[in-house]
């Protein structure tokens, strides 16, 4: 009764709202939070309180919302935009339409979070709540080329350069079919279907741009018809005016780029040679384009080598990521220096640990393009010395321009294959091997050489296919029009469009809710990889046993985690890999990107 007289004004009820909510009275936290924001309702500060509270009681859509609320007053709060990202991440929120647009839209302009699911959801929301919706609904009468046509035939319709949708397109991919069936139309009816006259229109443009930004990014994995790839055969584009500022050859390379990459047709003209490029919306995006690309090249030159690869399932797993980096990511959900102790606290007792208290060593094998080992030396912080290493030397400048984005400098980039790592001399407190183990000729055999690298109390990080979840890919793989792993990038988008139009209960036909289907390199590391080897969770039970490694549980959403404890609990965590088999059983899905793990030597 004593909180309750006192002065109603409302930091007076947010001040109650932060006493109750660090007595863990999150119920009442929020009732003040309330109050205070029905007297102050444009507070942010109150709202993210609320935020906040609302989170610790599971509703994800109350606290999204108010995120979202809280970017809008406040644009640059990346404090509201991290939670409201790891929260459309990790969670499903039921009502897209309630979040705040103007909201979602400032949490796209971080590149210190992962901004793929603010994408997600600010396409949702036009979707549930917007013109994206309605233009899908229309396409199910009239076809998708139709209302394409509408969008774009006299004037460019006003949602195309609505500011939320120009940057979802900008900052992330699409990974809604429909959206991208509406996206193919819009940009078949831009080369097929529009006069040049049209593309003087400066709305025109900025879509236009942001829909090669959108091709880029998902690397021109959207289906082509015969008559688009005609069109372009017959598309005349002088560069070298181009490049000189001839504004008329701007409608002939934007069409060109929306099929290809625009660096790609410039060839060796780098940022400078683009100084005069008409109009300057083009001439920047171009521009930062082909620095990207000009960085890369640079830093592959300072990459060193453990030796020369040999193998010949290596050599052809090296040939694929060479010609299709992956993934191509662009921002990062930065951790905390210690985070990833703070997490392996679960795993591990503290004594286990306590080698991060001075400079230790971590090896992420199968670094790719970085956005583990840059993860990583964020969570583990400058104590870490982390070496990645890869097959693909492309990869891994990519992954050296993410690092040297973010400011890396605890990091080392090496060229060469896990089965090597004999002939160095290197230790590690410390191994990351995920998603790689299951591309080579013999994962255990990897495995087993993997462990000479470790020192005695070291820690294991391992992540393999599980034979169950990826049995429909297999189904796939046997089926006569399957293209094979080394076919065309026009037979792969071709087989892509296939799945996407099948029925979810074919072969295949449940892809698309996958977040790798939605870019070419995603989907051939996801559906026409080269080398893939699948395993049980009863083989990996017994590869630990016979190497005297202590399996320490799963990363696994804490729901499963809950639900495995509800069916086996005798079962003390983490779980013995034969529950967890059982469980997985009862649940094919469960580990369908795959298993993820912490082991490591027995004392």
């Amino acid at each position: 009764m004593a909180r309750a007289r006192r002065s109603k004004q409302p930091n007076n009820w947010n001040q109650m709202g932060i006493e109750a909510a660090r007595g863990g009275e999150h119920e009442l936290a929020v009732t003040y939070f309330e109050r205070a924001i029905k007297l102050d309702r444009k507070n942010a500060g109150y709202r993210f309180n609320l935020a906040i509270a609302v989170m610790f009681l599971g509703r994800v859509d109350d606290a999204a919302r108010e995120l979202s609320v809280v970017l809008r007053h406040q644009p640059g709060n990346i404090d509201a935009a991290r939670p409201l990202s790891r929260l459309l991440a990790k969670y499903q929120v039921s009502d897209h339409g309630s979040l705040e647009p103007f909201g979602l839209r400032a949490a796209l302009g971080f590149d210190q979070i992962d901004r793929q699911p603010i994408v997600e959801a600010g396409f949702r929301h036009l979707r549930e709540n917007g013109w994206l919706g309605e233009q899908i609904a229309a396409a199910d009468d009239d076809g998708y080329d139709a209302v394409a046509e509408h969008l774009l035939a006299k004037r460019t319709a006003d949602p195309l350069h609505g500011d939320l949708f120009l940057a979802c397109l900008e900052r992330g991919l699409n990974k809604d079919p429909d959206v991208e069936r509406l996206l193919t139309a819009l940009r078949r009816v831009m080369l097929l279907g529009l006069d040049a006259d049209r593309f003087r229109d400066p709305a025109l443009m900025r879509f236009a741009i942001a829909l090669m930004g959108q091709c880029r990014a998902g690397e021109y994995v959207f289906a082509v018809s015969e008559g688009e790839r005609e069109a372009l055969a017959g598309l005349d584009l002088d560069l070298e005016a181009f490049c000189n500022g001839d504004a008329d050859m701007a409608r002939p390379f934007i069409l060109h780029a929306l099929y290809r990459p625009p660096e790609a047709l410039l060839g060796d003209t780098g940022p400078d040679g683009c100084g005069r490029i008409k109009p300057r919306v083009l001439r920047d995006a171009v521009a930062v384009w082909c620095d990207e690309q000009r960085l890369e090249r640079e830093l592959a030159d300072g990459i060193g080598r453990l030796c020369e690869i040999s193998e010949p399932t290596s050599r052809a797993v090296k040939q694929q990521y060479e010609a299709s980096p992956y993934p191509r990511w662009t921002c990062l959900q930065v951790m905390p220096e210690g985070a990833i102790r703070h997490a392996l606290e679960s795993y591990f007792e503290p004594d286990r640990l306590a080698f991060m208290d001075e400079p230790f060593d971590v090896l992420i094998a199968g670094a790719g393009t970085g956005r583990q080992a840059v993860q990583a030396a964020f969570g583990y912080g400058p104590k870490a010395r982390i070496v990645a290493l890869d097959l693909s030397r492309n990869s891994l400048a990519y992954a050296r321009r993410m690092a040297t984005h973010y400011g890396i400098e605890n990091m080392t980039f090496i060229e060469g294959d896990l089965l090597d790592l004999a002939r160095s001399d290197e230790r590690f407190d410390v191994i990351e091997c995920i998603g790689v183990l299951h591309h080579m000729a013999e994962p255990f055999k990897a495995w087993s050489g993997l462990l000479r690298s470790l020192k005695p109390e070291a820690l294991l990080y391992i992540g393999l296919y599980s034979r169950l979840a990826r049995d429909s890919l297999a189904s796939l793989r046997r089926e006569p029009g399957y293209p094979g792993a080394g076919c065309s990038d026009e037979a792969a988008r071709a087989f892509r469009r296939t799945l996407m139009d099948r029925d979810p209960a074919d072969p295949g036909g449940d892809l698309s809710r996958s977040g790798d289907f939605y870019s070419l390199s995603d989907f051939r590391d996801l559906a026409l990889h080269t080398s893939e080897q699948t395993t049980t969770l009863a083989e990996i039970e017994s590869f630990l046993a016979e190497n005297r490694l202590t399996f320490r549980g799963f990363t696994i959403h804490a729901e499963r985690t809950r639900q495995f404890t509800e069916r086996f609990p005798d079962d003390p965590p983490p779980g013995t890999l034969a529950n967890w088999s059982r469980f997985e059983q009862d649940h094919p899905t469960l580990f369908e990107a795959m298993y993820r793990f912490w082991c490591a030597r027995e004392g």
